[in-house]
């Protein structure tokens, strides 16, 4: 009997000290500003399918009506990383230096419309001169819709175009006191079923091709790079996800934004969701720079828009993602 005891204390004391030699797996917090729509899919998908816990991250989500109101709360404290737009990074990088992107999840070339109600005789774009266009400052829409009275030769004397917050804009465009705004999914939808349907849709697919990306503070990314690769990886599975299970990733989404898959279905192909940093994004950050300066948002001094994205996690995790390679020889 007392051998039985002293046993069972041994026993007892082994798993003691056993467990408090363990290493401890308490997750690592970050907290992520994003926004619910179908370029945010991997990072949504990544929740959904629990890859940020496998990795070891217990993700807090700030979701937000735009990827630009994102990064404003980013910015603001309320947030370690944050999912936006390309315009809105370009914006925001004269006042804060610091922003780098990290990697871009995801990227469309026919997500923004011009959306105009029926009983305005706007029938082609032509027909926008002269009337009121509403769209969100400063953001992917603002610039889509720059470029696209480029592409119809309307100059911006022959439109009046008013800012407004994304989520205020299809009441605007139902109330009557706008005649057509620039915008995407889901405000598309609420303004049609405001409407009643009546509502002219104008596309220009390859005009623009979107980016969302991962952006962080650089004093972040280089104090949590173990966060940031493990985001990674975590992204990178569930672009994996997508592409072996197309149907179930929809339904995801579908669910996740409240809306029916036809829609999520009619709208899919025009996305690509993969985890990159490719040379053309660049390119694109230079155009908006120059953007930028013509609407007065920016000034004559050049961004090192090199230097704004951050190369090193995206190489440690999967450097054949990476196709952005620093200037060696000087020039």
């Amino acid at each position: 009997m007392k051998s039985s005891v002293v046993r069972f204390i041994a026993i007892g004391l082994f798993l003691t000290l056993l467990m408090s030699c363990s290493p401890s797996y308490k997750p690592q917090t970050v907290t992520l500003a994003s926004t619910a729509s179908l370029l945010d899919s991997l990072v949504w998908i990544a929740n959904e399918q629990g890859y940020f816990k496998d990795e070891g991250l217990e993700v807090i989500f700030h979701v937000y009506p735009s990827g630009k109101r994102a990064l404003i709360g980013m910015l603001e404290g309320n947030a370690d990383v944050v999912t936006t737009a390309d315009v809105p990074f370009m914006a925001q990088l004269y006042k804060h230096p610091d922003l780098r992107v990290i990697a871009t999840v995801g990227s469309a070339d026919d997500e923004l419309k011009i959306i105009t109600r029926t009983d305005r005789g706007i029938v082609k774009p032509d027909d926008l001169k002269g009337k009121t266009i509403a769209t969100q400052e400063a953001s992917a829409v603002h610039f889509f819709l720059h470029l696209y009275l480029l592409q119809h030769y309307i100059s911006d004397d022959d439109v009046k175009v008013l800012f407004m917050k994304a989520e205020d804009l299809p009441v605007a465009l139902a109330n009557g006191s706008i005649d057509a705004m620039s915008l995407r999914e889901p405000f598309i939808t609420k303004a049609s079923k405001l409407l009643n349907g009546q509502i002219q849709v104008f596309s220009e697919p390859a005009l623009y091709r979107k980016t969302y990306n991962l952006v962080a503070r650089n004093s972040y990314i280089l104090q949590h790079p173990d966060i940031i690769d493990k985001l990674l990886k975590a992204l990178l599975k569930a672009e994996h996800f997508v592409e072996v299970n197309p149907e179930q990733a929809k339904q995801v989404m579908a669910r996740l934004l409240k809306t029916d898959k036809n829609s999520v279905d009619h709208l899919w192909n025009n996305f690509v969701l993969k985890v990159v940093l490719e040379q053309d994004f660049l390119l694109q950050l230079q155009l908006q720079e120059q953007w930028l300066k013509h609407i007065s948002m920016g000034n004559d001094e050049p961004l090192p828009l090199f230097e704004s994205l951050s190369l090193e996690p995206l190489t440690r995790v999967a450097p054949e993602r990476v196709g952005l390679k620093p200037d060696t020889d000087g020039s």
